[in-house]
């Protein structure tokens, strides 16, 4: 690809990262990407990003790896089993589409999400015109305690109010700016930058909801499944926390998040498991018990259902 063709594509993009220039085609890849390319004649998907972090630093709560912008174009993709990684986002043109663990969120511009570690998802570009993000992706495990402290660790996708839109532009655009100059401090300066970005994440997800746009009932139930505080989840205690039937439950479900109120507590289950497994040292047995699995063999059964390997495989190939 010409450096003209480059350039057309993600205008700018030569000021912001000049080491790197990287399209899909040519990323060095982990092994769970899968990405796949729509043809096209002329403009080519980017994806770059600059090394931020080559040790553990102590002064933040949390640490950057890599801070990049990655441009999209419509019918590309990329996908993840079992992801590795966790990334904050920042969509800055066009429209995309995040799909984790079979429920779809749309993408459109101005749009924050965030990538969790041990989900499955997909994002795909939608829009005729290119689909542009920026990224920070986290060292592994820094963040997670931080996003359980700031309970976003289950939430997606994060519908940015007008008051808040300045400064997370603000804060991705001196990332990426701090990853190409690196001044002093820099490292520590950019973490602080996707702290903050988390801080608004966690505010507007408290302001909205965690769903925005579901029916009172749907975020009462999913509110009650992750708060529980010890009280056994089941759909039928959904329902009863949303003061609507269990068949009705049902539906609402299937309309809008696409799944049952019973699919959706399995793969929640699911994720939860995916984090202990790879942060405690909790036996298969006891991970099962702790979240309320019937025995230990139906756990081992979904998990692998849903995962493509053991609990302890996964473990394994965690740490």
């Amino acid at each position: 690809m010409s450096p003209r063709t480059r350039d057309r594509a993600v205008p700018g993009l030569r000021e912001v990262l000049p080491a790197v220039h990287l399209n899909p085609r040519g990323l060095p890849q982990l092994d769970e990407d899968r990405i796949t390319l729509a043809p096209r004649s002329a403009a080519q998907p980017f994806n770059e990003g600059s090394n931020v972090a080559q040790h553990p630093s102590l002064d933040f709560p949390v640490e950057v790896m890599t801070v990049g912008h990655s441009c999209w174009y419509r019918g590309d993709s990329c996908s993840r089993q079992t992801s590795c990684i966790t990334a904050i986002e920042l969509v800055t043109s066009g429209e995309g589409e995040l799909e984790v663990n079979g429920v779809r969120h749309a993408l459109p511009t101005d749009s924050m999400f965030v990538l969790h570690l041990g989900e499955n998802h997909c994002y795909r570009a939608r829009s005729v015109a290119p689909w542009c993000k920026q990224f920070m992706l986290f060292r592994p495990g820094s963040v997670q305690p931080v996003l359980a402290a700031l309970r976003i660790d289950a939430v997606s996708v994060f519908g940015l109010p007008d008051q808040f839109l300045p400064r997370v532009r603000e804060l991705f655009n001196s990332a990426l700016d701090l990853a190409r100059t690196k001044p002093p401090t820099y490292r520590q300066t950019i973490a602080a930058a996707a702290y903050e970005a988390l801080l608004i994440a966690a505010e507007t997800a408290a302001v909205r909801g965690p769903a925005a746009d579901l029916p009172l009932p749907v975020i009462a139930a999913l509110t009650f499944a992750k708060d529980s505080n010890g009280v056994r989840v089941t759909p039928a205690a959904m329902a009863r926390a949303a003061h609507i039937g269990l068949s009705y439950l049902d539906r609402l479900f299937k309309e809008h998040i696409g799944i049952t109120p019973h699919e959706w507590l399995i793969r929640y289950k699911l994720e939860q498991a995916h984090q202990l497994l790879k942060f405690t040292d909790l036996s298969v047995t006891a991970v099962a018990d702790r979240l309320e699995f019937c025995d230990s063999a139906q756990f081992c059964r979904l998990f692998k259902k849903h995962t493509g390997c053991t609990a302890l495989e996964y473990r394994r190939s965690v740490r």
